[in-house]
């Protein structure tokens, strides 16, 4: 689900008298009231239950949580690699760089 908002225009605003600007941005897919729980009490358990985590991860699947999941850190990455090149081309940006891929695309 996509939603818009106004927010607050920053005082060095470039168009004077509007007072405020619109962002957009995905908002995730709604649960309901036993799966939030689940999600609550996996997160809360030290060493969760095979059972627990296939229970979280059906809904977060059914639900479209775990594409929204992947489209979010897409979009994530690419805005970090656009902020990494603002950054001088140093090992530890090119550090950075390789942790955002190794984030990004591990599975487990």
């Amino acid at each position: 689900m996509t939603v818009s908002r106004a927010v607050p225009s920053p005082a060095d605003d470039p168009v004077p008298g509007d007072s405020a600007v619109h962002e957009t941005f995905e908002v995730a897919p709604p649960y309901d009231g036993a799966e939030r729980q689940a999600v609550t009490r996996l997160m809360q358990t030290p060493e969760p239950s095979e059972g627990q985590i296939a229970e979280v991860v059906a809904s977060v699947t059914r639900t479209g949580g775990l594409e929204y999941a992947r489209d979010r850190a897409q979009r994530l990455t690419v805005q970090a690699e656009r902020e990494l090149e603002e950054l001088p081309a140093t090992p530890a940006r090119e550090a950075l760089r390789a942790s955002i891929s190794y984030v990004v695309e591990r599975r487990r």
